[in-house]
């Protein structure tokens, strides 16, 4: 699969998920490339870092042991980048990875992204899943979140962060006993 460099392939316009997903089964199958493709995840090259990550993301879903210790970057670059593909993308694969910290810069980005209107609705919905899942990690910080989740109005936020809206409230509920 690889005759041409990383690079190269993700570099293509029209690069699409089956070979997305071809990429991610060929680096599982040889982790020896993982590397490779992470670095261009930096590249200056917006195209190649972005289809990088979208082939880290379903590495992730599969091989979620290989960013385990990326976190910190994953967390830094989501709260420091301007495209929006790139941002759903990295907010999917810090979701699908287990909470180790709290890492306070993170869950600021997403208490002030969840309902911005300025955002994706998947960035919207995202940062409020991230934002639970890092509350739940310390618990102390729920009553915030609940507090921020139940003063918004739903029906001003598009049908799938409603439906996100919804399933928070129902767990912070749970969560904080009221």
């Amino acid at each position: 699969m690889m005759m041409r460099g990383f690079a190269d392939v993700l570099s293509d316009g029209r690069l699409g998920v089956k070979k997305v997903k071809a990429l991610a089964v060929s680096v599982e199958a040889s982790p020896d490339m993982f590397d490779e493709l992470y670095g261009l995840v930096f590249s200056d090259d917006e195209r190649v870092s972005w289809h990088a990550l979208w082939v880290c993301e379903h590495l992730c879903d599969n091989c979620p042991e290989l960013f385990l210790d990326k976190r910190n970057e994953l967390s830094e670059l989501v709260t420091s980048c301007g495209h929006d593909g790139k941002r759903r993308i990295l907010l999917n694969m810090l979701l699908a990875l287990p909470v180790d910290e709290v890492r306070v810069g993170l869950l600021n980005f997403c208490f002030d992204n969840m309902l911005s209107p300025a955002r994706s609705i998947a960035v919207q919905a995202n940062c409020m899943k991230l934002a639970l899942k890092l509350c739940e990690k310390e618990p102390e910080l729920l009553p915030e979140l609940k507090c921020i989740v139940d003063s918004c109005e739903p029906s001003l936020y598009s049908k799938g962060v409603q439906s996100v809206i919804k399933a928070a409230r129902k767990r912070l509920c749970k969560a904080c006993g009221r």
